[in-house]
């Protein structure tokens, strides 16, 4: 599964703020995963996977129930397990996205619709499939987009013997509780944005459930390419559409910082928008200011402040009787 630079970024970009490194092995298997992801939608891939075509892997097998269905890949040493998200012409997929209750996993509480999800009829089967997998793999990606991220989480705390990593493209909240005794440094959460929105259904269920894990933005038409909000971020960012959440729209959005990573060979560093990014949160931008809705630069000495991280001295002198400025 080779990955090809679409030639976007054109390197000019250069994070100034220390955020997330991701490592290029990270970065191939965020690709993989979306080009999982994608596939899972297709229509009787199912059906393709067992009459032999393994669509460039190693190995592959296909797991189908009434209202889900996972895709086991390998490749490259890998074992990759994909969750198809929300299909809307089926209603028990539908009802299952919208079941708020709760069910414990290895210790961690979750919404049951994603328990159910990834608890499927095939679930033993899956589950010696990913044991045969490992025996031959140095690495488990558990992924999916919208509702097949979740589940995906949900397997992700099922299987933790083998220390999987979680890569998931708009997944919804999943765990209804802090879980502390699972490593969220290893799930890498991607969040698509359009021009001055957030993915609507990444933005889900703020008030049964929490999301965990290192949280990036992502935009196929910015230079920075992504936004790092931090671990464990779980705001509610405004405003939202549902525009950007389609799985497609996730792989153009990838490729674009793969483009990025073709950089630096060894890591790419993620920070925040670049100068001129629209922005709603201090945060999102390199430059740790947002201002007017737009990423501004430092401001230099003398120039008029709110914060001292806004200056490129990192001082902002406040005084009562004249405006603040940088120091």
């Amino acid at each position: 599964m080779p990955i090809i630079s679409f030639g976007i970024n054109d390197c000019s970009f250069t994070p100034t703020n220390s955020g997330l490194e991701l490592p290029q092995d990270v970065l191939d298997y965020a690709m993989t995963s979306a080009d999982l992801s994608e596939l899972s939608y297709k229509f009787l891939v199912s059906r393709e996977i067992q009459s032999g075509n393994l669509f460039g892997f190693d190995r592959m097998q296909a797991f189908v129930d009434l209202d889900d269905m996972a895709i086991l890949a390998e490749y490259d040493n890998i074992c990759y397990v994909t969750f198809r998200g929300t299909v809307g012409a089926n209603v028990f997929d539908v009802f299952q996205l919208f079941d708020a209750g709760a069910k414990m996993v290895n210790g961690c509480k979750v919404r049951s619709g994603f328990y159910n999800g990834y608890h499927a009829r095939y679930i033993n089967e899956l589950k010696a499939g990913i044991a045969d997998c490992m025996t031959r793999c140095s690495e488990l990606i558990l992924t999916g987009q919208s509702q097949g991220g979740s589940n995906a989480l949900v397997a992700f705390m099922d299987l933790q013997e083998y220390n999987p990593i979680a890569i998931t493209f708009g997944a919804l909240r999943t765990v209804r509780e802090n879980c502390t005794h699972v490593d969220s440094t290893r799930h890498y959460r991607f969040v698509n944005v359009g021009q001055g929105i957030y993915d609507y259904y990444a933005m889900m269920f703020d008030r049964t459930a929490l999301h965990f894990g290192h949280s990036i933005l992502l935009d196929a038409t910015a230079n920075a390419a992504a936004s790092y909000l931090g671990l464990d971020d779980n705001r509610m960012l405004q405003p939202q559409s549902r525009d950007p959440h389609s799985v497609t729209n996730y792989w153009s959005a990838l490729k674009s910082l793969v483009d990025a990573a073709m950089c630096n060979p060894l890591a790419i560093q993620i920070s925040g928008w670049e100068d001129g990014h629209w922005c709603h949160e201090d945060d999102e931008c390199d430059s740790g200011s947002c201002n007017e809705q737009m990423c501004i630069g430092a401001l230099q000495v003398g120039e008029f402040c709110r914060r001292d991280y806004e200056c490129a001295s990192r001082r902002c002198e406040h005084s009562l009787f004249k405006a603040n400025v940088c120091a």
